[in-house]
């Protein structure tokens, strides 16, 4: 009679080395995953927020556009006239009156705040620019003005649009 044919059993399995190993690749991949999940979520933010700013300055660009060029009481005045109430955005009645104008929360046209724009500040400076160059300051009215809206979230700038505006009727 044969015997059978016995192989020896063999236990396979994982040395300690190759277990260590492998953990240290876990979590060098997991590491690498958390912080690109993380990124993806700060620029998911960030570019809310830019958004955020892009419309708010959109908005008061196109409430700044509908007014005067100029005060059409007093032509001379530069800002704020004295019919002009600064807080009162419904008194102000042309472009160089929303100099040196700022407000937290942002509000609407009417008065409402913007209550999801809560953290944020929206402000805006105006200057005349030179007919030839608009980069540079002009010392008298030439015709153009340049109006630049700032949009901060908490002190930190999201975003500044430029526009230019020239003095011409745009009246339909």
């Amino acid at each position: 009679m044969q015997r059978p044919n016995r192989h020896p059993i063999r236990i396979s399995g994982l040395s300690y080395v190759e277990v260590v190993v492998s953990i240290t690749i876990l979590a060098i991949l997991t590491v690498a995953a958390m912080e690109l999940f993380g990124n993806l979520g700060r620029s998911k933010s960030a570019i809310l927020s830019q958004d955020e700013g892009n419309y708010l300055a959109i908005e008061m660009i196109r409430e700044i556009m509908q007014k005067y060029y100029q005060d059409p009481n007093n032509s001379d005045e530069f800002g704020i006239g004295a019919d002009e109430i600064k807080p009162n955005r419904r008194q102000m009645d042309d472009v160089d009156d929303y100099h040196n104008w700022s407000q937290s929360p942002p509000q609407d046209r009417r008065g409402t705040s913007l209550t999801q724009y809560a953290h944020l500040t929206r402000s805006v400076q105006v200057r005349y620019v030179e007919a030839d160059d608009f980069s540079e300051t002009a010392e008298n009215d030439e015709g153009f003005k340049e109006v630049t809206i700032t949009i901060k979230n908490q002190g930190n700038p999201i975003t500044e649009q430029v526009y230019v505006i020239p003095d011409v009727d745009m009246t339909p």
